[in-house]
């Protein structure tokens, strides 16, 4: 009996480190996709691959937590292809722990929108749906240096 409670023991001390283990793995990861630029990439990049944006980006800097600087956006959808030279982003994460997003700036340059033929749309797969999220979103500052439809 004694032997079965001490393995019990062993068993329950290698559960805790175990799970310790993935939650400060899970912090380091998270704190580094948010605070450093590599981590700002990879999440950009894994858009794509993640089905979630048909989304390319050619230069990431910044950190997600801002503030964030990418150029040569593309993202493609069934109805149209955007394209932007850059978009300049400063938010304040914090905003979120009152669920709301809270933008201090979003500049962008040019803003090309190229729709597609409404046959080819029609063919197209409709968009994943997003979920309504109860967030509010505040915009202190928003400045297009121009807008370009096709």
């Amino acid at each position: 009996m004694k032997l079965f409670m001490r393995s019990i023991g062993i068993g329950m001390v290698i559960c805790g480190v175990l799970i310790f283990g993935s939650l400060l793995g899970l912090s380091v990861f998270g704190g580094w996709v948010l605070a450093s630029p590599s981590g700002a990439r990879w999440a950009i990049d894994w858009l794509p691959r993640a089905g979630i944006a048909d989304l390319h980006v050619e230069s990431v800097d910044g950190r997600l937590l801002g503030p964030l600087r990418l150029e040569g956006l593309k993202l493609a959808t069934p109805g149209a292809d955007v394209a932007v030279d850059h978009v300049l982003l400063d938010w304040s994460p914090l905003s979120l722990i009152t669920l709301g997003i809270k933008l201090e700036s979003l500049d962008v340059g040019t803003l090309q929108v190229t729709l597609k033929d409404r046959e080819t749309a029609q063919e197209a797969p409709p968009p994943p749906s997003i979920p309504e999220l109860p967030v509010s979103v505040e915009i202190q500052r928003v400045r297009m240096a121009r807008l370009e439809l096709n």
